[in-house]
């Protein structure tokens, strides 16, 4: 599982990891799940911000790990506490 507006390099499996569109239309990481990160200047959610983290989380258990992909299917969840320049 990995990160929407992510970025974890540019080589194949940074690329796969990230959650930002490849480069020229190439599709990257069909087997990566994206979630949606908790950046209140850049919301996943419209309307109030406040509880962002938890609308996040909520969204992992309630919606992804019931329809989308177990938890028992998650090798590894890739989180980067700090964004880069290049991911503005």
């Amino acid at each position: 599982m990995s990160f929407i507006g992510a970025m974890h390099g540019t080589n194949d499996t940074g690329m796969g990891l990230s959650g930002l569109p490849g480069a020229g239309g190439v599709k990257y990481g069909s087997h990566v799940i994206k979630a949606p990160f908790p950046d209140p200047y850049r919301s996943p959610f419209p309307g109030d911000q406040l509880g962002l983290a938890d609308r996040c989380t909520s969204f992992i258990e309630d919606y992804l790990f019931k329809t989308i992909c177990p938890p028992s299917d998650i090798a590894a969840i890739f989180l980067k506490l700090c964004k880069a320049i290049a991911e503005m």
